[in-house]
């Protein structure tokens, strides 16, 4: 076996070359008066700039005639310990390896404490560590610069004398004040003595002490004969440069809500639970397209678009410049890509041959899926399941009841004997309990029974009737104990069975724990989804709708108000192609009152003194947008009134975009939707560890500080993205990036230089507090920026804190 060969130790002196070889085992000595006496200009000076913590290099082998093999590479010139690993082998397939340190280092050394980056104004403090290794004292000159990186002109220079012993090392700290009109700064630290020196040169970004601020006014007209004005606060301040402002409005965003139907997809697998969803989506998105004939014309006039290369577009890659980051940057550019493709291909809802071939397919799996027993098991070679069946069940009477499919003889019987083992299991649980053993249903399984085997009426109860009585009167005694859910699905059950009055109790329960409000409509304050299951409120909320369509038809009124929640949904989320996103586009075309109609003639817009001509830049949503830049901004344009009258609601936003300085920047907040930052000092109290408030404590460098964002917001939200603006003081305790999953959210966490960003897929209604680590690494006066939070999916969701300075003792 051939071996490896080379120095795992080298002292490097200043004659030494800047990159530092592995061969520079051992330098000369320094002369008896090198170190303490001499010309200090007689000394030269070389810095080291290449700080890599890799070196790279393609491997060069020598052998001897030993059979000896040595290595020669150069090392990047941080003075630090290295790790050298090895692995040859021959083509036999024997092998060796070697692994062992070696250390770069210099006799006298420095070592400055270089912030990532620092921002125009800042007063920084930047110590550097000096060392002397050597068994001799040392006395010299310790420099510090600050230079134009393009022109190498010095900026600043400071110089001071230094004596150290044998061994020792020492601190020496500059303060300086980053100076204006440049946007990187070179530093150079220099030590030298007679005859030994050493030097670092560093080049750090300057960052702005302004940055662009986004600012947005959403507003919502609930449908009817309205006004509505809008102002934008601040737009007078001279403290800040105007850049853009942008006037947004939608006069019928319902199309958004058809815009979500799912495109036609294939079936597949043994997964009865995805066949069964496929099977629901396919036929209920083609039925709603076809028998809607505006649906048509649109679907068609999009296929057009699509073919003349003006497609659809993900509302995630539209509006890229009132968003605080590039989508391309995030990790939801595959998600903006799969909507706009799915956008693009709804016309294949038209379809009607190949939504019967789907159909047909998703029926002969599901027949072919179905036990001896008459009912289904998740998988195909898994137990038969009570509620995998009366789930499947449901899912195929809810297609009977929209008119969707027309079930063939086969398909008939597989759902006959599904039922029939429905009815055996609530014949068996009920034999059980009468013999004093346990039940075999469950009594939410048992509500889902009877829900479903009243779509399924025709069909005698016989042997089961017994047994179902005695649901139905526990349904009737228990409702009150029930969710929101349960309470829907037992109305509607109650219902169809005849008991109208106590149907109509449960619904005016229902609206006893109701909320309406002017924006959003009518709603269950705990209907919560949560992070694992994002569509919950969805389905739940659409649940109630179609129990109030079905039982009181006169909620016309109350339906529209529910429909408008459901739309407000869509304006900050993706939905995705689940079968409760046709639920509730149903729910929205179905119940209540028709709103797909919608003319520009009945809206007025007024922005500042002029009224706006239409300017619709899609004929359906009725979506316009208008744009001021620069010097076109007045202060009369803060303010904006839209006059409509029209069944169905709309809504719209001001954006205000500008530059100003950090210390000038407000807290700013759109209604139900904020953020907050907080600073708390970690200090000791005894053995136990307590968190100051930074305005109550003088943080000092060394100082571990916890950052908390604290974020709010009163409806769900999908891709939410917070920026959180750091100041040169602060370094981060954990330096990789990585997912975390905290107090029923999970989020990606990017730790960059200057910048903690956050990426929400999904952030449910409710309050978080988000916390990191950082340490105080240095004292001065830093500019700390400002957090925002943006809802990408709808960039008018936007908030930002105020600036600060951060100071170090």
């Amino acid at each position: 076996m051939t071996s490896l060969t080379f120095a795992t130790q080298m002292n490097t002196m200043a004659k030494s070359r800047p990159y530092m070889s592995v061969e520079d085992v051992a330098a000369p000595a320094v002369p008896e008066d090198a170190a303490g006496s001499g010309n200090l200009e007689q000394t030269p000076v070389q810095y080291r700039r290449n700080f890599n913590e890799t070196a790279f290099f393609y491997p060069q082998l020598t052998t001897n005639e030993q059979g000896e093999v040595s290595v020669k590479f150069t090392i990047p010139e941080s003075n630090t310990e290295w790790q050298f690993q090895a692995l040859a082998y021959t083509k036999d397939l024997k092998y060796g390896s070697y692994k062992n340190n070696m250390i770069s280092q210099k006799q006298l050394m420095v070592a400055p404490n270089i912030p990532r980056f620092v921002r125009r104004g800042d007063e920084v403090s930047i110590a550097t560590l000096m060392q002397n290794i050597s068994d001799r004292l040392m006395s010299g000159s310790f420099t510090f610069e600050l230079f134009d990186p393009y022109t190498d002109k010095v900026l600043e220079q400071k110089k001071q004398e230094f004596i150290l012993e044998a061994g020792k090392s020492k601190l020496e700290s500059v303060d300086f004040t980053v100076p204006e009109g440049l946007d990187v700064l070179g530093i150079r630290v220099n030590a030298v003595t007679p005859g030994v020196s050493d030097g670092e040169q560093h080049i750090i970004p300057i960052l702005p002490s302004r940055t662009l601020v986004t600012e947005a006014e959403p507003f919502v007209l609930k449908g009817g004969k309205e006004i509505k004005n809008i102002r934008m606060q601040g737009l007078s301040d001279d403290a800040e440069e105007n850049y853009r402002m942008v006037l947004e409005y939608t006069a019928n965003p319902l199309w958004y809500v058809v815009q979500a139907l799912p495109q036609l997809n294939e079936v597949s697998g043994t997964d009865v639970i995805n066949i069964t969803a496929a099977l629901y989506g396919n036929t209920v998105a083609s039925v709603l397209a076809r028998n809607n004939p505006e649906i048509v014309s649109v679907l068609q006039t999009w296929k057009v678009k699509n073919e003349t290369g003006s497609s659809l577009a993900s509302p995630l890659e539209k509006n890229e410049e009132l968003k605080s980051v590039l989508i391309s940057e995030t990790p939801w550019a595959l998600d903006a890509q799969n909507e706009t493709e799915r956008l693009q291909s709804l016309s294949g809802l038209l379809d009607v041959a190949r939504a019967e071939q789907l159909q047909n397919k998703a029926l002969e799996l599901l027949r072919d899926l179905q036990k001896p027993e008459g009912g289904w098991g998740w998988m195909k070679k898994m137990p038969v399941s009570f509620l995998m069946t009366v789930n499947t069940l449901e899912g195929l009477s809810r297609l009977t009841k929209l008119g969707g499919i027309q079930y063939d003889e086969a398909s008939k019987y597989m759902q006959m004997r599904a039922i029939n083992y429905l009815d055996s299991c609530i014949i068996l649980d009920q034999e059980r309990r009468k013999a004093n053993k346990s039940g075999v249903v469950s009594k939410y399984g048992k509500l889902l029974y009877v829900y479903v085997r009243s779509s399924y009426r025709d069909m005698p109860l016989a042997k089961a009737l017994s047994a179902h009585k005695e649901i139905i009167e526990d349904i009737k005694r228990e409702w009150v104990s029930f969710s929101l859910y349960e309470k829907a699905v037992a109305a509607v059950s109650l219902y169809r069975y005849g008991f109208t009055a106590e149907a109509k109790e449960i619904l005016e329960s229902l609206r006893e724990y109701s909320t309406t409000t002017e924006e959003l409509g009518m709603f269950w304050q705990n209907n919560k989804s949560s992070y694992a299951y994002r569509n919950s409120a969805i389905q739940v909320h659409t649940a109630i709708m179609n129990a109030f369509a079905e039982i009181d038809p006169n909620s016309k009124s109350e339906l529209n108000e529910m429909k408008r929640w459901l739309i407000m949904q869509k304006q900050t989320q993706n939905w995705g192609s689940v079968p409760s996103t046709i639920d509730a586009v149903n729910a929205i075309l179905n119940t209540g009152d028709y709103m797909l109609s919608a003319s520009r003639n009945t809206v007025k817009i007024t922005w500042g003194k002029t009224v706006l001509k239409p300017k619709v830049a899609d004929g359906f949503t009725g979506y316009e947008r208008y744009i001021r830049q620069g010097a076109e901004i007045a202060p009369d344009l803060a303010n904006v009134e839209v006059s409509a009258d029209q069944k169905q609601p709309s809504w719209g936003a001001l954006y205000r975009q500008y530059f100003a300085d950090f210390t000038q920047i407000r807290n700013k907040a759109v209604k139900g939707f904020s953020i907050d930052k907080q600073f708390f000092v970690e200090q000791m109290s005894g053995k136990e560890k307590v968190y100051e408030p930074l305005n109550k404590v003088t943080l000092k460098s060394g100082d571990k500080v916890n950052i908390r964002l604290i974020i709010r917001t009163d409806r769900d939200l999908e891709f939410v993205h917070v920026k959180d603006q750091r100041p040169a003081c602060f370094e981060p305790v954990d330096q990789l990036s990585r997912y975390e999953c905290k107090d029923g959210v999970c989020y990606y966490q990017e730790t960059k230089d200057a910048v903690t960003n956050l990426y929400f897929d999904f952030l449910p209604k409710g309050t978080y507090v988000i916390s990191y680590d950082v340490w105080a690494d240095r004292p001065g006066s830093y500019h700390n920026g400002i957090s925002t939070i943006q809802c990408l999916y709808a960039p008018q969701w936007v908030a930002n804190t105020k600036g600060r300075m951060i100071i170090v003792k």
